[in-house]
């Protein structure tokens, strides 16, 4: 899909046939070296770079996700916050979390230790934003996994309340693409609905 412009504003709503349009703060949390950073270049610029550079603090940038509703178009403008996966810096999570409309949770299918941690990443969430459209990805699927989808689906059902347990998994390559705008997708939807826009 193609990058979109600037300018939306949140819930705002067309005329003259021109589409809806809604702002929305995603934010992905799971350990360092997951590939958090490579999955937005990949989503954001179609870009993928070899060199493992860690994130330090926050980086911010946008594209927007264009669906098709019952309503008509509808152009979601995801603000996509990486956040830093280093445990250290745990302290400073909760203010990059206010007001994010949803949550892509990602771990390394590589590395079983990342998967493990996901429900400490979702326990932070939730409490700051209580419930909250999420997406679970296992990136590095271009790589041998070291663990299954179904171990991941039994691994969400025990996190947290349970309630989601059923959200979507999808397992990615930020190297060749597959499957990235399907996940940024998928919760761009679940936020519209969420917020209304699909109904």
């Amino acid at each position: 899909m193609a990058q979109g412009k600037g300018g939306a504003t949140r819930g705002s709503t067309g005329t003259g046939g021109k589409p809806r349009r809604v702002m929305a703060k995603l934010i992905l949390l799971g350990d360092g070296a997951v590939g958090k950073t490579s999955l937005i270049s990949q989503y954001v610029f179609s870009m993928f770079d070899p060199h493992y550079v860690e994130t330090l603090g926050t980086n911010v940038t946008a594209r927007v996700e264009k669906l098709e509703t019952p309503k008509g178009p509808l152009e979601v403008r995801l603000q996509i916050w990486d956040i830093i996966g280093q445990e250290r810096f745990d302290s400073i999570y909760t203010a990059y979390y206010q007001e994010a409309d949803g949550v892509l949770l990602v771990c390394d299918g590589t590395r079983s230790e990342t998967l493990d941690s996901l429900s400490g990443w979702l326990r932070s969430a939730e409490e700051v934003l209580g419930n909250f459209p999420a997406v679970f990805v296992v990136n590095k699927s271009d790589l041998p996994a070291t663990f299954t989808l179904e171990e991941v689906r039994q691994k969400l059902r025990g996190m947290s309340s349970g309630a989601f347990g059923e959200s979507p998994i999808f397992q990615t390559s930020a190297k060749t693409g597959d499957q990235v705008g399907d996940a940024f997708g998928s919760l761009a939807r679940s936020i519209a609905q969420k917020k209304g826009h699909l109904s």
